[in-house]
């Protein structure tokens, strides 16, 4: 018997799984992927004690991310989707790079990513190695009486 079963997918698809999965009290731990990052994930029947992994939640413990929650909330009055959260951090470090190398031709911005220092926004450190690769932070939440919580976040290039 595994010890751990990772089950990538979103929630609409893998819920029977994972609901099976608690109903025949099977020891095993199992874990998911950021399409278990929904505001229902928690709540759903069987989620409870599980790990997932996402690039961002409104959970993260950083001024950016309270911040940014902040005024998203103000401006659309609901909370913020990793989708915005991702794109708001990738338009920023656009930006950055077309101003850092001034210019807005593909080659420039993308030598211009590259060239940035390490950046912290609203989802964690994004750093870019010489070739072009992003790294970026990964976050590990666990469902914990019916919500989330963060249960670590690793920064680029940092495993213990």
């Amino acid at each position: 018997d595994p010890d751990v079963l990772y089950i990538p997918g979103f929630l609409e698809d893998i819920a029977g799984a994972v609901r099976q999965f608690k109903e025949k009290e099977l020891d095993v731990q199992l874990l998911g992927s950021d399409g278990w990052n929904q505001v229902d994930a928690p709540k759903t029947e069987g989620f409870e004690k599980t790990f997932y992994t996402s690039h961002w939640s409104p959970l993260l413990p950083y001024a950016e991310t309270k911040r940014f929650n902040d005024r998203y909330f103000e401006r659309y009055q609901r909370e913020p989707v990793s989708t915005a959260a991702l794109s708001y951090d990738a338009l920023r470090l656009v930006v950055e790079a077309m101003r850092q190398s001034n210019d807005t031709d593909s080659k420039s911005v993308r030598d211009g990513l590259v060239e940035l220092p390490s950046y912290r926004g609203v989802g964690g450190v994004i750093d870019f190695e010489s070739g072009g690769d992003p790294k970026k932070s990964v976050l590990v939440l666990q469902v914990v009486a019916g919500r989330n919580e963060v249960y670590r976040v690793v920064e680029p290039g940092v495993i213990d």
